[in-house]
């Protein structure tokens, strides 16, 4: 069975599809599936709840060594706690709203030197404002991040399912490492 468990999850992460097999698996199964050899998924809220309400200890992180030092995802519990302090102006409200002035004016000065052509995603939508047919100003902005989340979940998915695996079969790793 464990076998089996590693296999599916393996060929989940290689076909970059981790999330929708496991809603697949909890589909077909149960609330609560084994995900993993040490893993399990729950997705009751009661079960999120106890295991990330505040004041709750954190889960254990993957300690890869770096010569990068510290950061916010390999720190200890005492450490986290400064960095996330550290860090959490920058998602509050006030901070988000400046940033947006910023991201907005980035926006419209790449829309209105749109005549350029950079050959990147952007151009495509900006050939296709102004008309009937076309994109509206609201219409670009409103889309714009669409190719960007698409492409870096999607990226971003197949990075971690890579890594999981290596990081799970030290051979193939030591392989790699060796190349």
């Amino acid at each position: 069975m464990i076998d089996r468990i590693s296999a599916a999850q393996h060929l989940s992460a290689i076909r970059g599809r981790p999330d929708l097999d496991l809603r697949s698996w909890h589909e077909k199964c149960s609330n609560l599936v084994r995900s993993g050899l040490d893993e399990a998924s729950y997705i009751t809220a009661a079960a999120w709840k106890d295991t990330y309400r505040h004041g709750h200890r954190q889960l254990p992180k993957v300690q890869i060594s770096t010569d990068r030092g510290k950061d916010i995802f390999s720190a200890n519990d005492v450490e986290h706690v400064r960095f996330q302090k550290a860090l959490s102006q920058a998602f509050s409200a006030k901070s988000l709203r400046a940033q947006d002035c910023i991201s907005h004016a980035t926006v419209h000065k790449r829309v209105h030197n749109s005549a350029a052509g950079r050959g990147d995603f952007m151009d495509s939508m900006l050939r296709h404002r102004g008309d009937k047919e076309r994109l509206s100003l609201e219409e670009l902005e409103k889309n714009a991040n669409i190719p960007i989340l698409a492409g870096s979940e999607t990226t971003a998915a197949r990075l971690s399912g890579v890594t999981s695996w290596l990081l799970r079969t030290s051979d193939v790793l030591d392989k790699e490492t060796d190349e």
